[in-house]
């Protein structure tokens, strides 16, 4: 499988807690979070007003010490689900960008454990965890890249198989 490669590294490192309040969650929030972002991404874009039907919405952002030109669209549901962010690709279409925090390191594993059992075994892609299910991929983020956020995870369309 070949993914659409994401411009917005810079907007990946801006720390989560910039966006809005920080959030603990557990990994079924965060397994359904990934799963309302992968059916909301189309190969048009990401649908927001399909998030919206989901019970998601816009957020406020602190912009304070943010280094992006433009501020970002982050989308919450209430304060024990992740955050989910718009991140856009070369081409213009979109994906999410589903981040927060856990409890505790137990939470942690449980979270890696929890996206196998729903996606199935993790393959490397370009130093992430790349899940596929349906016709999407979830792709985990590398600890060094994750802030202050405890995990960040990419979800887009799979694209065709190479």
């Amino acid at each position: 499988m070949r993914f659409p490669p994401f411009v917005g590294v810079a907007a990946l490192l801006v720390p989560a807690s910039a966006l809005a309040q920080p959030t603990v969650t557990e990994p079924p929030k965060v397994v359904a979070a990934i799963k309302d972002c992968a059916q909301a991404t189309t190969g048009e874009g990401l649908e927001e007003n399909l998030l919206v039907s989901l019970g998601w919405q816009e957020v406020e952002v602190d912009m304070t010490d943010n280094p992006l030109p433009e501020k970002p669209t982050v989308f919450g549901k209430d304060r024990t689900h992740p955050l989910i962010r718009i991140v856009f690709n070369e081409g213009g279409s979109s994906g999410c960008l589903v981040e927060g925090w856990l409890a505790d390191e137990s939470t942690t594993q449980s979270l890696d454990t929890v996206l196998v059992e729903k996606f199935g075994e993790a393959k490397p892609h370009e130093g992430m965890r790349a899940h596929y299910f349906d016709n999407a991929v979830a792709m985990v983020l590398p600890e060094p890249m994750l802030s202050n956020s405890d995990f960040r995870i990419i979800v887009t369309e799979a694209g065709e198989a190479e």
